[in-house]
């Protein structure tokens, strides 16, 4: 089975092993979350040392975490967080 981008709603590492979450599936890959974010496009924004989200699916940015479609909630770490809510807000100004 092959994955499509657009398909991936977020992606975990643990110890340069990735779980790529979609709608239905998790995929889990051995790679470093660097090298997939080379690969990656615009819509998705690295908002933790560990997390990678597709804005896509994003349906709220409360506080210090994104709550994306599913329910599923994932920390902004702080040092990330002014990039991750800037990104956030680009990525609204250009759907409307």
């Amino acid at each position: 089975m092959r994955l499509l981008r657009g398909e991936m709603i977020y992606v975990e590492s643990n110890v340069h092993v990735l779980e790529i979450h979609g709608s239905s599936l998790c995929w889990s890959v051995k790679m470093k979350l660097d090298d997939l974010m080379e690969s990656l496009p615009v819509q998705f924004v690295r908002i933790h040392q560990s997390f990678v989200v597709n804005l896509d699916y994003v349906t709220a940015f409360t506080g210090h975490q994104m709550e994306l479609a599913g329910g599923v909630k994932i920390p902004v770490s702080r040092a990330r967080y002014g990039q991750a809510k800037e990104r956030f807000w680009e990525y609204l100004r250009d759907k409307v």
